[in-house]
């Protein structure tokens, strides 16, 4: 072979070379693009899954955090509601007619009073609570064998109502603690609506 064909044949191999070189390179960056463009399309779904996911918890708090601020705003009002019905209740005692609260005291007395002898201690001012209501309570419990009551020559600052007293252990039934004692309840009823529990 002479010079100008052994050029001729290297430029000829050289040349399918290229095209050999030149088609995997084609091939290679048509796979590339497609892998780059199948990658794409996850991480756009991805994105996609985590945003509608971020969206819903999202929502999910904004519609949690409404329901609490519902449910302390209903809170507060019943609250309010709570401090007229006892401001009310506690006017209301203070009003009652003579023979009325002497009953009441009497009905207070039979509920509260346990085995044994007890004495029932007054208020300072407490006019209305004489022997005569120790008296009829002390009927009423002879039935039940429960009592009896006599009245305590001491008086403490409890405010209407009374308190049972044997010994060292005494039974504070005053208007005051009957009502702390009823609102206490009624507002640990309001905390566990507003917990569902």
């Amino acid at each position: 072979m002479n010079g100008e064909q052994v050029i001729a044949k290297i430029l000829a191999d050289a040349s399918d070379e290229a095209g050999r070189i030149s088609g995997q390179a084609s091939e290679k960056h048509a796979a590339d693009e497609a892998a780059l463009a199948q990658q794409l399309k996850e991480y756009e779904a991805q994105t996609q899954t985590l945003a509608d996911k971020a969206r819903k918890e999202k929502r999910t708090r904004i519609v949690s955090a409404a329901r609490m601020d519902l449910a302390r705003a209903q809170l507060a009002v019943k609250r309010q509601l709570l401090d007229e019905v006892f401001s009310r209740a506690r006017d209301r005692m203070g009003s009652l007619k003579d023979d009325d609260y002497r009953q009441m005291m009497t009905r207070l007395m039979v509920q509260s009073a346990q085995q044994g002898e007890q004495e029932v201690v007054l208020d300072r001012n407490e006019r209305r609570i004489d022997t005569a209501v120790v008296d009829e309570a002390n009927r009423q419990l002879a039935r039940s064998g429960r009592g009896p009551l006599r009245l305590a020559a001491d008086r403490q600052d409890i405010g209407p109502g009374f308190i049972l007293r044997a010994g060292r252990i005494q039974n504070n039934v005053s208007v005051k603690v009957m009502l702390m004692q009823a609102r206490d309840a009624m507002e640990m009823k309001l905390a566990n609506e507003l917990l569902g529990l």
